[in-house]
């Protein structure tokens, strides 16, 4: 029998700001329940959205040397996969036409400086459990059009894919460590369902190869 944790792959918030004290107070609200990575400007920011594909959420500050958080935005906005990554934007500007452009330029929420830590907390927990429910979904619905060009929806391969998809649902919570319990009957049929690709978008992990769980 097979255990595996998706401890390492834990939802993981990029924090974006210039001033190290924000990026310290951020990163001690969140390191209890996400994975942070910090970039001091957006340059930097961009260049770890790339080296890290499962980055869930990134905090961005407006205000910062080299590429200020608009800048971010759009360069994201022309990318199609660092598209799908909410933002969140925190700033020191009360300033409504500033927020108008963060929004307009894909931003998810504002949160004006200074903010209280667990607001922050409460708030990136809510929009990666939706964003993660969303993604769950759309991953369903690519199963269930699979399986139906196939004719095969009631096929052990697209049962299991089922199985896969409603385990990650009420089994892996964003943010959080579990622990799955899978025979390796189950373990084969799952990997024949499922690709590596679609089980990380899934969960944030691959299921172990075969390799791993013999004997």
């Amino acid at each position: 029998m097979a255990v595996f944790s998706d401890g390492l792959g834990q939802s993981t918030v990029l924090i974006v700001d210039d001033a190290v004290p924000n990026r310290i107070l951020l990163k001690k609200a969140l390191s209890g329940d996400y994975r942070t990575l910090e970039a001091a400007d957006g340059r930097e920011a961009l260049q770890l959205m790339r080296a890290e594909p499962d980055i869930s959420l990134v905090i961005l500050d407006i205000m910062m040397p080299v590429l200020d958080g608009y800048g971010v935005l759009e360069n994201m906005r022309k990318d199609e996969e660092l598209s799908k990554i909410p933002v969140v934007i925190v700033t020191a500007s009360e300033d409504m036409h500033s927020q108008i452009k963060a929004f307009d330029l894909g931003a998810v929420d504002v949160i004006i400086k200074p903010f209280n830590p667990q607001i922050i907390l409460h708030r990136v927990h809510n929009i990666i459990s939706r964003r993660e429910s969303e993604r769950l979904a759309e991953l369903n619905r690519e199963y269930e059009r699979s399986c139906g060009r196939r004719n095969t929806t009631s096929s052990p391969v697209c049962t299991a894919g089922r199985v896969f998809i409603a385990m990650s649902a009420n089994v892996l919570k964003p943010g959080r460590t579990s622990r799955i319990y899978l025979s390796a009957s189950t373990l084969t049929a799952l990997r024949l369902s499922t690709t590596p690709s679609a089980q990380r978008r899934a969960t944030g992990f691959s299921l172990p190869s075969a390799s791993c769980c013999a004997g």
